[in-house]
Parts: structure tokens; C-alpha cells; sequence
């Protein structure tokens, strides 16, 4: 057996072998790119102008290169062989693509420049192995393509075929022998005996392609199982086979392979892993969070994913998965074992599964993004009331019903595993709560946050006109990460195609934005690079934009043949612009404020040309004309950097200003590409509209669309006639009339019969960043969290007491319609403003509201709601004070969010509270309370000062409104809501005082104390006794003590024996303990003294 160090040898010399063999490779990809440069090259050039010198030498260079694709293939081989990296299997296809097209690319153009006679006749041996070698540019012309395959007649090459490859191998092989192809390569012009392909069938090297590979082997140790689910009706009394198959699964992470059952199920949207076999390969998990609902829409909720890597035995068919964890997929299949000799299988078959008819569990359900791909079109019918056998790209597969004696099937049950994936609804609820979070600071970059930055400030440039020119932050190399993405990206323009076609007015605006996106320079019509990455694009409609209703959108998510898209390998980057809640509070702290947006920002930014060719897309304007290949020249939306790379520009141009005020502004007041700012006089706003203007055009931004409730600040006639003060402008999606210089709601509810979607969907509507609705709202969402309780359907019909609530809530939301909050929330000129933060709780929500309050030179106060923000309840049963404390941490965090975006001072804030224990606990010290308590008032310690907190009597209260919640025909009229408590209009002597009742607080931590004394040898004094056997009555019972061990682990025995001294003190004993008896010092043991008559006789 081989030691250790010797496999580790064995290894190195692998990995070195395979790195020489990588090497290699790349020498010759770096031959066929040389050659087809130098094709490009001489492409370009006036055919007039090519010489017969630079003609020949083409020849040469073309007679060359035609040999590399051999010497490629016996290189690649090797790899595969080696390396168990499933990237490697990729490098076939990106090689032998580029190979074609760039011969292709040489034979058009020794047809563009050959006039010599014996150059025609020198090409023409070269025919039968050039003749087709068209590249897939040039797919729409009538020249003949190499990659025309000759069985379906569609472009690709036959081994491409998914038509072709659905057929048994003996179909392929009597099809290729009909076409003329040979049997080695599957190419026309040569037979087997005459092929230059050194390569040999996978399976079993012998000289023929591997999909012709016919297997004579029924060893099931080379299969791999999966699994079908077929629906099927329960009338008869019989059984229904669900097919399975053993499958490899791999873990991508180690690269540890394990042998598992599978059930390939057309009726589930995901796929799912047992958490035994999770464990069993130590498979790394993700937490997530997913509502799985099967028959009679019975959820169930997921919490953990894992990544692997699903190959067949059988063949190259491999699947990269993302499987849900779950405790058990399903019991038993088949239910009861099968008689196989009943149902007289052919010999020459290939189970996947061969163990299919004995009962046995189920590792992996494999879902529909698997099951179409290994579904082959082959299948063998078995008989009336028989399964049938199903070809697949495991092996063969028996599925369907099973005739058995009645009375089998008494104890049998019905597997049924058709799921749906609850995913999108999830993120939506999840984006409905994360509206209500408060984040109290900002958390620190993030390893990949760093890397955007740095590679940022390294890669980003301004051209001669100030554009910003940037590079897109790669987390992987593209051109080995991503595949083949042609035919994805043209496959959706057919379809886009085929939509527009029937609607004429859509067809228009999408042609004009494509044109306009031309005409612009922001796109380029070039020919199809060796690599690249091609972008599908589809259109988006949105009524609601003033000036372009419909905009098209590109996926750069859609995924290449790696199963990876260009988003999947960029970096997100962090976020550079202040949060829209700290926007839209300051946009209330200003008298004179102005808005607009930045024109087509993403696209006044270029993208690096080294870059470009990662961004390309499929368009024609007739569909009778050649589709064109389209090169995306600017920072594209739809891919994942955009968003950081847009707004780091703009940041850019912040730090550049050498204007503070300028500067402040765009750092801080931009939400993307929206302006929201403001100042507190005309001048100000004057200099800030110049200011900005002038330095985003720098940049050669522009603003437009503007809004300003001082029309004043507009010299320019052509602004002044497009500002229309009296329509509603949408203001990062608050409602906003500049001439009443008010904020209105718009609000609209489906009127359907309520189900849990219809009331999430409904309630994720209602989008109120400042809480100003939130006393109405909160009884949303404890609807919601009712309904959760309920563990109900997405789709079930709600119970009648829920329906009841929601229709009564509901039919008075369109009360808001017409309510107008002011937009500034100050006094005219004030001079003072301070904050007021109100908590309270309730059995199922708490609450807290901000306002401001702002005195003017003479004493006049205005106090108006600013924002507010509450929660619902735990569904664990936690006390009123408690809650009452979790009230005050969110009202000292919402406190703490609003001074920073309005740059308050500490001394101006205040915090009241209804309840007496809180405020008991907040003037304690921490650590004095018990850890729940404890931790809540040590982080509102750090967040405020404790003598800022009050005592506000309930009724008096606003946060009371929100913590129960109201009605809104009750809110619409509650002035203790809109402006406060009336006591706020006094001074603050005026204000409440503390009452005068004694508290007895909760939650204080009980110190209990223990005292142990011990013991030492002189406890005793051995002179008083004269008597051996009298001091052992005395010891009785003895702790032995040793140094450093607890008291309470000291062992416990009784004397035994005792040894006095020639002096007669007894210094020895003999004790028992329970682990036998032991001879030790006297002085090491603690006596337990007898009682007082003992030792008195």
C-alpha cells in the first residue's frame, strides 16, 4: 500500500503534468488568435489594395493552422482525462468555435482577393475540409455554414444536436451512415479509415464517436439512477412507478463523489437533497428561506441550500444544481417490490436504475430544470396496463402504471412530489420588512466592497469631452468563467421578435429606442469577436414615466452554456449615497427645495473598449434582414456593477468640486440619478442649481425634469414654461404638488376576494418610507402576521374574521386620497428646532414617532410628524414592559437616524414614554439588570443621554395611535397625530413631570452568596484525646481536600483506621471513599464533626 508522502508525490507530478498540459493548450490558442488577427487585419484592407504576396501568404498561414485542431484535440484529451475541474470540458467547444470561424473568416476572404487560377485550383483541395467551415456570423447569408448540421439542417454542429442526440445510439449510427458523415467525427468529405480526428470514442477507445457508442454492459455499478414523476390517475387498482436512477453526485467544493439514488420529477420547480445525504458528504450549506407547497398548496418552509454537481454514469451529461434541504423527499419507491420477470425487459437495454423494482429510499429529486435536459425523445411502450421504458440521459428508466393483483396495494401509499417554489413572493415580503428597518450605523466595506473601490480608483479615467470612462469589477476571469451565449441571446430576440410583430404601437417605441440608443453612439455595429458575451433584451413598460413609457431592458443575468451569466461573476460594490429614508427627512427640513433627474445617466458613462465585447447584442430593425451583432459602448442597465459604477462617478465629481456647498449636495442628495435637495433661502437654491448643473455637465451629465417650489431661481424662459407647479411630481416615490407645496398619497387596492397573496401583494403597495400612514397600517400588518399563524396557502381563501378585517380596513384607505401633509415641517424663519421622539407598546405592536418642533424669533412653535416606524409583536408571548423597552431602543434608533441626516444637535432631543418601568430601567445601570433587559438599555445608553427621557401620560401619547392602530377616518382628523401633543406649545416648564409612585422594578439581577469555610488539620486539637478509637468517632465522616480542586469536588469517605505516633498524635488514616480505601495525612481532610454528646463521652 502506498504511504502517504508517495500519493502526495504522485499528485504533484498529476497537477504538474496537467499544468504543462494547460500551457501547452494556451499555445496554440494563442496560434489560431495570431492567425486570426492577422485574417482580421487583412480583411480590413481595400480588396483592390491586397497584394499576391499577402494572397499567398494567407495560404500558407491557412495550410498551417488547419493542423492545430489536431494537436488542440490530443491536448485536450489528455486534460479531460487529468483534471476533474468540469470548467475543462468547456474549453472543447470555446476552441473548436473560434477555430471554425477563423477558418471560415480566411476562406471568405481568399474568395474576396484570389483572381490567380492555380490559387483557385490550390484552394480547391482544401474544399472538402474548409468548404462549410462558415462562422456563425455570418449564419444569415446564403453561403453554405459550416456549422449547418446535416441531420436537423439548423446551425450548429451535429454533435450539438439536441435532436440528433435524443436518439438511441443505433438510430445515430444508421442515420450518420444514411448522411454520409464519418463514424469517427460525424463531418462529410471522408470516411473513418481517412480521418485526421485522433481522438477515439470515450467509452471504449475504439474508432468511432462516443455518440455512437452502443454499451453491451448491464453492470449496474456503472449507472447512475434517476427518478420520473408521472402523474397518473388513482381509478385502477394497481401501482404507478415513479422513475429513478443512481446518480454521481459531486461536491464542487472538495470534489467528493458519492453514488445516490434520484427521482426526476417534471412536476416539482426546484430540486431538493435528503439532509442525510448533506451530511453524509459534508456538502457546505446557505442559509435561505423558502416556502415549498405541494398538494392542497400544504407549505412547507425551508431554511438551508446546498450547491452540487449531479453527472451521469453513463455519459458527458452533467447538471450544476442548487438543492434545498429537506428532512426526507419522499418514503419508499416503489412502495412494494416488483416481479422484474413480469415485465420482460430487453436484454440490451441500460437501466439507470437497476435496483428500480426493490423498495428503497430516495437521496435527490431532481426538478424540471434538470428533467427536460436528460429526457431523450426514445421510449419503449410495455403493454396495456404496463410502464413504460423512458431513455434518458442516465441510462433507461421504467415509468408509469403497474397492473397488480388486487388487494397488493391495502397498505400502499401515494407518492406525490409536484412542488411549487414560493421564492419571488418570499423576497417580496422580505422587502416589505426591510422597508421598516433602522440601522444606526454604517457598516464597515466588505472584502469584495473594497476590491470595487480600489479597482474603481485604478481603472476609471475622464476622456477629452469629461466622460467618465470605467472598466467592470470581475470577481472571475470572463473568458474562462463564461460560455457559449449566441444562441441563448438569439432565441429571445426571435421571440421579442414574434411579440412585437403583434402589437404594432409596442413594435414602434421599441425600434425608436433602439434607434435613438444608435443614433446616440451608445451602441456600435461590429462583427462577431472571437469571444464575447451576448445580452438578451426585452421591453418594460412604465405608465407612470413622464417622458419615456417604454424603456428596454437587458438580462445580464441570463446564464451562458457554463451555467454562469455576466452578472454572476461581477461584483455588486457597495453603496456610496446616503439610505432614501435620511433624502426624503431632509427634503421636510428644507424651505426652498429642488428636484429633477439625471438624462440617461448609466449611459453618459462609456465603458473601457477592452471591455465591450462583454456586452453585446442581437438586434435587426426588419425581420427579413440578417441579425447584427451590436456592441454596447456605455455602462449598461441591467448588469450588476451599474448601479456602483453610475453613482461613484458622481461621487467622483463631488470629491473633485472645489465648491463645499456643490460638493455636499452631490454626495449627499442624490438617490441614484434623482436630485432631492433644498437650503433655506432663494439665493442658496439659485447657487445650487447653477452649481450642480454646471459641474454634472463637466462630466456631460444633464439634469432635467426640474421641480422647485420657487420658480423664482429659473431665468431661462424655455425652463420656466416646462415647470408645472400644480401636477403631482412622484419624488422617490412620495407624491409631491410643488404650487400647495404638499405631500398627497396615492393608494390602490385590488378588490379581489382576499387570499394571503392578494393581502401581501396589496399591502407591499402601500409604500410609506416616513410612516406617516402607520397608525393605519400596522393593523396590515399584524393581518399579515395572523395569516402566518394560519400556515395558510398562498391561494386559499382567507378565514371569514381576517376577510372581515381586511374589507373594513381597506374600504377606508381611499380616504388618504385626499389628505395633504405639508411638505416643510418648520416654523417660517425658525430659530430653534428640537426633536421629539414618542414610544409605546401594546400587546401586538409597538411604536415610535419623531417631530419637530421649531420656535421663530417671536416665540411662535410648530410642531409637525416627521417620520415613524413599528413593529409588530414576536408571536412568543413577551410582557408589556418589555415591550415597552423594545419601544424605546427602536424610538432611540429612529432618534439617532433622523438628527444624523437632519445634523441635529444633542441637546435637542427628547424621549417620552408612557411607561414608568422603562424609564426606571433606562436610570439604571446595566449591569444590574438581567441580559434581556441588560442589553436594550446599555445600547439606548449609547444612543442617548438618560436624562433626555420623560414621562408622557398615555392619553397624551401619539405613539399609543400606532402601537394599537386606528382607523383612518379616525387618523385623518386626530391633530395629536398630524401635530403632536398640545402640551408641546408651552414652554418646558409647562411640560409633564415625572409621578410621584414608587416603582418596584422588574428584571433586577438576585446576587445570591455562598460562603464554604474550610478546614485545617488544627480544628482539632489532638492533645485533648487520649483515645485512638475515641478521635476516630470524632472524624467520623472526612472530606480529602486537594490544591487547586473545587470544595465540591473533594471526595468524601469515612475513617477507617487510625495510626497514632510514639507520641500518641495520629498523624495517618485510613479512609473509604467510593473508590476504595485510601491511606492519607491527617492534615489533608476536613473532619465532619459528631454531635456534642458523641463527643463528650
Amino acid at each position: 500500500m502506498p504511504s502517504g508522502s508517495d500519493e502526495g508525490q504522485e499528485n504533484a507530478s498529476v497537477n504538474a503534468t496537467l499544468k504543462e498540459l494547460i500551457s501547452l493548450r494556451g499555445t496554440k490558442k494563442g496560434q489560431l488568435t495570431k492567425f486570426n488577427n492577422f485574417v482580421t487585419t487583412l480583411s480590413e484592407i481595400p480588396v483592390q489594395t491586397v497584394t499576391s504576396k499577402q494572397n499567398k501568404e494567407l495560404i500558407v498561414r491557412l495550410s498551417k493552422i488547419e493542423g492545430i485542431i489536431h494537436e488542440f484535440d490530443e491536448i485536450q484529451t489528455k486534460i479531460e482525462l487529468m483534471s476533474e475541474d468540469p470548467k475543462q470540458l468547456i474549453e472543447r467547444d470555446l476552441f473548436e468555435d473560434f477555430y471554425y470561424s477563423s477558418i471560415a473568416s480566411a476562406q471568405e476572404e481568399i474568395n474576396r482577393t484570389d483572381s490567380d487560377t492555380n490559387q483557385k485550383k490550390l484552394f480547391h483541395q482544401r474544399k472538402s475540409f474548409v468548404a462549410s467551415a462558415n462562422s456563425k456570423t455570418t449564419k444569415h447569408n446564403n453561403k453554405n455554414d459550416y456549422h449547418t448540421c446535416p441531420y436537423c439542417n439548423q446551425k450548429h454542429r451535429i454533435v450539438e444536436c439536441t435532436t440528433f442526440k435524443d436518439l438511441s445510439p443505433q438510430v445515430r449510427s444508421s442515420e450518420a451512415i444514411k448522411l454520409n458523415l464519418c463514424l469517427n467525427c460525424l463531418r462529410r468529405g471522408h470516411a473513418v479509415k481517412d480521418c485526421r480526428l485522433d481522438g477515439n470514442c470515450r467509452v471504449c477507445q475504439q474508432r468511432h464517436n462516443s455518440l455512437l457508442h452502443v454499451d453491451q454492459d448491464n453492470d449496474s455499478n456503472q449507472t447512475i439512477l434517476k427518478s420520473l414523476s408521472i402523474s397518473m390517475p388513482a381509478q385502477s387498482s394497481g401501482q404507478v412507478l415513479l422513475g429513478t436512477a443512481v446518480v454521481q453526485v459531486v461536491d464542487p467544493r472538495t470534489k467528493n463523489t458519492y453514488l445516490a439514488r434520484a427521482l426526476l420529477d417534471a412536476g416539482s420547480q426546484s430540486s431538493f437533497i435528503t439532509e442525510n445525504l448533506k451530511n453524509t458528504m459534508n456538502l457546505t450549506t446557505q442559509n435561505t428561506s423558502f416556502c415549498i407547497t405541494g398538494i392542497n398548496n400544504a407549505p412547507v418552509h425551508l431554511s438551508n441550500s446546498c450547491e452540487v454537481i449531479v453527472q451521469s454514469l453513463i455519459g458527458p451529461f452533467v447538471a450544476h444544481l442548487k438543492c434545498l434541504v429537506m428532512p426526507k423527499i419522499t418514503g419508499h419507491l416503489p412502495n412494494i417490490p416488483v416481479d422484474i420477470l413480469r415485465l420482460n425487459l430487453p436484454e440490451n437495454i441500460k437501466l439507470a436504475d437497476p435496483n428500480f423494482s426493490q423498495p428503497s429510499e430516495v437521496d435527490l429529486l431532481l426538478g424540471a430544470e434538470v428533467f427536460f435536459e436528460a429526457i431523450s425523445p426514445n421510449k419503449l411502450k410495455m403493454g396495456a396496463g404496463m410502464p413504460i421504458l423512458q431513455d434518458t440521459q442516465f441510462g433507461w428508466i421504467v415509468a408509469g402504471p403497474l397492473n397488480m393483483p388486487t388487494g397488493s396495494l391495502n397498505k400502499s401509499e401515494i407518492k406525490n412530489t409536484v412542488c411549487n417554489f414560493t421564492k419571488e413572493i418570499n423576497n417580496n415580503l422580505t422587502k416589505f420588512w426591510n422597508i421598516e428597518e433602522v440601522s444606526t450605523s454604517k457598516l464597515p466595506l466588505s472584502p469584495h466592497d473594497e476590491f470595487c473601490e480600489q479597482h474603481f480608483v485604478e481603472n476609471t479615467t475622464r476622456l477629452e469631452d469629461g466622460r467618465f470612462s470605467v472598466k467592470m469589477p470581475f470577481l472571475e476571469n470572463p473568458e474562462t468563467a463564461l460560455g457559449e451565449s449566441y444562441y441563448m441571446a438569439e432565441k429571445r430576440l426571435l421571440n421579442i421578435e414574434k411579440k412585437l410583430m403583434k402589437n404594432s404601437s409596442l413594435r414602434e417605441q421599441y425600434h425608436n429606442f433602439m434607434k435613438e440608443y444608435e443614433d446616440l453612439g451608445h451602441l456600435t455595429k461590429i462583427e462577431r469577436p472571437p469571444f464575447g458575451y451576448f445580452i438578451p433584451h426585452h421591453a418594460v413598460i412604465r405608465d407612470t414615466s413622464e417622458t419615456t413609457k417604454l424603456r428596454v431592458v437587458f438580462d445580464a443575468s441570463a446564464k451562458t452554456t457554463s451555467k454562469k451569466s455576466l452578472n454572476d461573476i461581477l461584483a455588486i460594490g457597495p453603496t456610496v449615497q446616503d439610505e432614501l429614508f435620511d433624502i426624503l427627512v431632509r427634503f421636510r427640513q428644507h424651505k426652498y427645495v429642488l428636484c429633477g433627474d439625471i438624462t440617461k445617466m448609466y449611459r453618459q458613462i462609456m465603458i473601457d473598449k477592452s471591455q465591450r465585447h462583454l456586452q453585446l447584442i442581437l438586434w435587426r430593425d426588419d425581420e427579413s434582414r440578417p441579425i447584427n451583432i451590436l456592441q454596447l459602448n456605455t455602462v449598461t442597465y441591467g448588469t450588476a456593477a451599474a448601479p456602483f459604477l453610475s453613482t461613484r462617478c458622481l461621487r467622483q465629481l463631488a470629491d473633485d468640486c472645489t465648491d463645499p456647498m456643490i460638493s455636499e449636495v452631490i454626495k449627499h442628495d442624490f438617490y441614484v440619478d434623482d436630485l432631492l435637495t433644498g437650503c433655506s433661502n432663494q439665493n442658496d437654491l439659485l447657487h445650487i442649481h447653477k452649481g450642480v448643473t454646471d459641474t454634472l455637465a463637466s462630466a456631460c451629465f444633464s439634469i432635467h425634469k426640474f421641480r422647485t417650489n420657487c420658480p423664482q431661481i429659473f431665468t431661462s424662459s424655455t425652463e420656466s414654461k416646462s415647470l408645472d407647479l400644480d401636477k403631482e411630481s412622484n419624488v422617490l416615490g412620495v407624491l409631491w404638488v410643488p404650487n400647495t407645496d404638499s405631500l398627497k398619497f396615492s393608494i390602490k387596492i385590488d378588490t379581489q376576494t382576499p387570499t394571503k397573496r392578494i393581502i401581501l401583494s396589496n399591502t407591499c403597495k402601500i409604500f410609506d418610507p416616513l410612516g406617516l400612514l402607520s397608525a393605519c397600517t400596522i393593523t396590515l400588518k399584524l393581518l399579515l402576521q395572523k395569516l402566518w399563524k394560519l400556515k395558510l396557502g398562498w391561494d386559499d381563501p382567507v378565514p371569514h374574521d381576517i376577510k372581515r378585517l381586511w374589507e373594513k380596513v381597506t374600504s377606508h384607505l381611499n380616504l388618504f386620497l385626499s389628505v395633504s401633509v405639508p411638505r416643510y415641517a418648520m416654523c417660517s424663519s425658525p430659530v430653534k428646532t428640537e426633536l421629539h421622539c414618542f414610544v409605546d407598546a401594546s400587546q401586538d405592536a409597538y411604536a415610535a414617532c419623531v417631530y419637530i418642533r421649531s420656535l421663530d424669533a417671536d416665540d411662535f412653535i410648530t410642531i409637525r410628524l416627521l417620520c415613524t416606524k413599528t413593529r409588530v409583536a414576536p408571536l412568543k408571548p413577551v410582557t408589556i414592559p418589555r415591550l415597552e423597552l423594545c419601544a424605546a431602543l427602536l424610538g432611540a434608533r429612529l432618534m439617532n437616524k433622523v438628527s444624523n441626516a437632519l445634523r441635529c444637535k444633542n441637546n435637542n432631543k427628547h424621549f417620552w414614554s408612557d411607561s414608568t418601568i422603562t424609564l426606571g430601567w433606562i436610570k439604571t445601570q446595566p449591569k444590574l439588570l438581567k441580559a434581556f433587559v441588560c442589553n436594550r438599555v446599555h445600547e439606548i445608553h449609547e444612543l442617548t443621554e438618560r436624562n433626555s427621557w420623560k414621562y408622557v401620560p398615555t392619553d397624551l401619547n401619539p405613539a399609543d395611535l400606532a402601537s394599537r392602530g386606528v382607523a383612518p377616518s379616525v387618523l385623518i382628523n386626530s391633530s395629536l397625530w398630524w401635530e403632536g401633543p398640545s402640551f408641546l406649545l408651552n414652554s418646558a416648564s409647562k411640560w409633564p413631570s415625572y409621578p410621584n409612585i414608587k416603582v418596584d422594578l422588574p428584571e433586577i439581577k438576585v446576587h445570591n452568596t455562598q460562603e464554604i469555610k474550610l478546614y485545617n488539620h488544627k480544628f482539632i486539637n489532638f492533645d485533648n484525646y487520649s483515645s485512638a478509637i475515641r478521635l476516630k468517632r470524632v472524624y467520623a465522616y472526612v472530606f480529602r481536600f486537594e490544591e487547586g480542586l473545587p470544595p465540591l469536588k473533594w471526595k468524601m469517605g469515612r475513617v477507617q483506621q487510625v495510626y497514632p505516633g510514639s507520641d500518641g498524635v495520629v498523624r495517618v488514616a485510613d479512609f473509604k471513599t467510593y473508590r476504595g480505601t485510601e491511606r492519607r495525612a491527617v492534615n489533608k481532610v476536613c473532619p465532619l464533626l459528631t454531635n456534642q454528646e458523641e463527643e463528650a463521652e
